[in-house]
């Protein structure tokens, strides 16, 4: 047999890695989503296993993503996965309800075992994937998010956008090297070490006193403040 070395791994309902030459694999749940066909691991399909995999059959081996680039991170979460090339460009695949793959689209028929191009033309440095929201970050740390917005989520100043089928621009003049998007909410790193965060708050993630949301960043603290504490 064939061994591959792998240098990323990440996580969701399924695990996807990264081979040293860029390319995907994905094993592990073959759950469906709100009826629609399980894409998330992306790669069954590519095995002619379709109709054992809608069934409910996972992916028992490392198996290559069918289709689209060499990627130089991975990000998976949820139901589907993204990843960027060498050159910033930013992939998703799986399933897209809210638009979280970015390509433009989103509905229960926004589904996909190929990696998907996310639209826009942005040239990303790091990019992460929420629960129903994909957050990534420019090479001059503007931030972009796309997927579910209802609670805020997306940054952008409204609430209005239940679903962003391409990236956004996260209202502040902030710049954010990094970002980690949860499930209703998202936290980003500034350049002068200061955690920003935005959406629900109804578990105190925004580290507010009060339970209201934020649709824009707010500083919940600074690396710094914490410096000592036990």
């Amino acid at each position: 047999a064939t061994s591959v070395r792998f240098v990323a791994l990440g996580g969701g309902p399924g695990h996807c890695a990264m081979a040293a030459e860029g390319r995907a694999y994905c094993w592990g749940s073959g759950t469906g989503y709100f009826g629609i066909p399980p894409l998330e691991p992306g790669s069954c399909a590519a095995a002619n296993r379709y109709y054992e995999w809608y069934e409910g059959e996972p992916c028992l081996v490392p198996t290559p993503v069918r289709g689209g680039p060499t990627f130089a991170s991975l990000s998976p979460s949820g139901t589907k996965s993204c990843g960027l090339t060498r050159e910033g460009a930013a992939w998703c695949w799986g399933v897209g309800i809210y638009g979280t793959l970015g390509n433009g689209t989103h509905g229960e028929e926004n589904a996909t075992v190929q990696p998907s191009a996310v639209v826009g033309g942005h040239t990303f440095s790091t990019i992460a994937a929420g629960n129903g929201h994909v957050c990534a970050v420019t090479a001059d740390s503007s931030a972009w998010c796309w997927g579910n917005g209802w609670l805020g989520q997306l940054g952008n100043g409204s609430q209005q956008v239940l679903s962003a089928p391409v990236p956004v621009r996260v209202a502040t003049q902030a710049r954010f090297p990094e970002i980690d998007p949860g499930g209703t909410h998202t936290c980003a790193l500034s350049v002068d070490d200061q955690v920003w965060c935005w959406g629900s708050n109804g578990s105190n993630q925004l580290a507010l006193s009060h339970g209201t949301g934020a649709t824009r960043p707010v500083q919940a603290f600074r690396l710094k403040d914490l410096a000592g504490q036990p």
